[in-house]
């Protein structure tokens, strides 16, 4: 299992009055993390993210194969570009705009798309 520790100073009280996505953003913006899990450490920040926003990953085989750089999301190459690019995408960017295109890139890899493509591909 992998994921992201976050610090929240004081979290009893302020889940009083904040919400859990509000405080977990601002221990995103504060640099308040910690990666745990089984990846190696540049890793584990992507994977835990991966689950929760999934357009944003490391320019690698695997997720360069699958996700469209600035379409469907964004393709990183260093961990500080990883952190900067999840704060603004948190931030500012058109998330609707980048979740229905995510939607759409990701009819392609339905199982019915996946056999039609191999068929295609050997002539059947």
């Amino acid at each position: 299992m992998t994921g992201t520790y976050l610090h929240v100073p004081d979290l009893n009280e302020r889940l009083k009055n904040t919400s859990h996505s509000q405080l977990a953003l601002e221990a995103i913006r504060n640099k308040q993390t910690a990666p745990f899990g089984a990846y190696q450490n540049t890793q584990k920040m992507t994977m835990a993210f991966l689950n929760y926003v999934c357009q944003i990953a490391y320019n690698t085989k695997g997720p360069k194969d699958i996700i469209q750089h600035k379409q469907c999301g964004y393709l990183v190459e260093t961990p500080a570009e990883m952190q900067e690019r999840i704060v603004k995408f948190l931030m500012r960017e058109n998330r609707t705009a980048f979740k229905a295109a995510a939607a759409e890139r990701a009819a392609a890899y339905k199982p019915d798309a996946i056999i039609a493509e191999l068929m295609r591909s050997v002539e059947m």
